[in-house]
C-alpha cells in the first residue's frame, strides 16, 4: 500500500508519541496558526482608525475560521488513513487464511472459521467433519503435469463447495482436505450422500488426451462430538478415511462401510461412557475414604 508522505508522518509520530499525542499535536498547531494569523492580520490594525469592536470581531473569525479549517483538514486524511489501512489489514487476514490455489480456506483458517462456527451452533444440531485425500495425486502429477495436479486440486474444492453450501471447507496441506457439515440430521445425512457421488470418482479432460482422466478419492466422516476437540475429530475422520483407501474400489461404497461407521461411533461413545463411570466411581471412593477417615478420628 503507498502512503503520502502527510500519511507516512501520522504514522511515524503515532509509532513515537502515541494517538493521544497526534491530537495533542494538532491542537497545538492550530491554536497557533490561529494566533499568527491574528497576530499578522490584526494587530496592524491598530495603527488606522478602525473601532475596537470591529477589530474583535474580525480577532474571534480568524480564532474560528483556522481551526475551522486545520480540523476537518486533517481529521479527514487521517480517517482516509485510518480506512486504508483497515482495508490492507483485512486483506492480510484473507491472505494468510486462503489457500491461493484452490481459494478455500488454508489450515489455519479452517481452524479458525470451523471452532468459531461450532459455537455459535444451536445444542440440536448434528456436526459431521470429513476429510478427503486424493489416490494417486502423485502419479497423476508425474504422468499429466503440475498444472494438471493443480486442476485437480481446484476441481475437488469446488465440487465440495458445491455440496457443502455455507458450509467450510478447507485445504489442510497437500491433496488434503477438511470439511464440516451442519444441520438436521436429515440435511447431514443427505450431503454426506452428496459428497460420496460427487467427490468419490470423478473425470477431467485435459487437452491433447481424448479420454477423460478418472480422479478418485478417499472420504473420512465423522460425528463432532462438542467435547472434542477439532484435531481429535479429524484424527477419527482421518482413520475412516485410509480404512477406505486400502480397500477395493468397489468396496468403497459408504453403504458398505455405513455398519463399520456405526459401529465405531459407537465404540467411541462407550469409551466416552466407560471414563465417565471410572471419574465417577473414583468420587465416590475418594468421598468415602474421607468418611472413614472422619470416623475413625471421632
Amino acid at each position: 500500500m503507498h502512503l503520502e508522505p502527510f500519511e507516512q508522518a501520522i504514522i511515524m509520530l503515532s509509532r513515537r508519541i502515541g494517538a493521544s499525542g497526534v491530537i495533542a499535536l494538532i491542537t497545538a498547531a492550530s491554536i497557533i496558526l490561529s494566533v499568527l494569523a491574528t497576530l499578522v492580520l490584526v494587530v496592524p490594525q491598530f495603527s488606522l482608525e478602525y473601532s475596537q469592536d470591529l477589530i474583535l470581531a474580525v480577532s474571534l473569525m480568524i480564532a474560528v475560521a483556522v481551526p475551522l479549517l486545520v480540523a476537518p483538514i486533517t481529521v479527514g486524511r487521517v480517517i482516509s488513513l485510518l480506512v486504508r489501512l483497515d482495508d490492507a489489514y483485512l486483506t492480510l487476514l484473507k491472505l494468510s487464511t486462503t489457500d491461493p490455489l484452490t481459494g478455500a480456506a488454508n489450515r489455519r483458517g479452517f481452524f479458525v472459521e470451523a471452532t468459531a462456527r461450532i459455537q455459535n451452533l444451536h445444542h440440536t444440531d448434528d456436526i459431521l467433519v470429513g476429510m478427503v485425500d486424493l489416490d494417486s495425486f502423485k502419479s497423476l502429477n508425474d504422468n499429466f503435469g503440475h498444472q494438471f495436479g493443480d486442476k485437480v486440486l481446484c476441481a475437488v474444492v469446488r465440487r465440495l463447495q458445491a455440496v457443502l453450501g455455507e458450509d467450510i471447507v478447507g485445504r489442510l496441506g497437500g491433496d488434503e482436505f477438511a470439511f464440516l457439515i451442519t444441520g438436521s440430521h436429515v440435511r447431514t445425512k443427505q450431503v454426506t450422500q452428496e459428497i460420496h457421488t460427487h467427490c468419490s470418482d470423478f473425470t477431467l479432460n485435459l487437452e491433447g488426451i481424448d479420454e477423460p482422466i478418472l480422479v478418485s478419492s478417499s472420504i473420512g466422516i465423522v460425528p463432532w462430538h462438542r467435547e472434542e476437540s477439532l484435531d481429535q475429530a479429524l484424527a477419527h475422520a482421518d482413520k475412516v478415511l485410509y480404512a477406505r483407501k486400502h480397500l477395493a474400489p468397489d468396496r468403497r461404497d459408504p453403504r458398505n462401510l455405513r455398519d463399520r461407521d456405526r459401529k465405531d461411533s459407537a465404540k467411541r461413545d462407550r469409551n466416552r461412557q466407560r471414563t465417565k463411570l471410572k471419574r465417577i466411581s473414583l468420587r465416590h471412593r475418594s468421598a468415602y475414604s474421607i468418611r472413614r477417615v472422619h470416623r475413625g478420628m471421632a
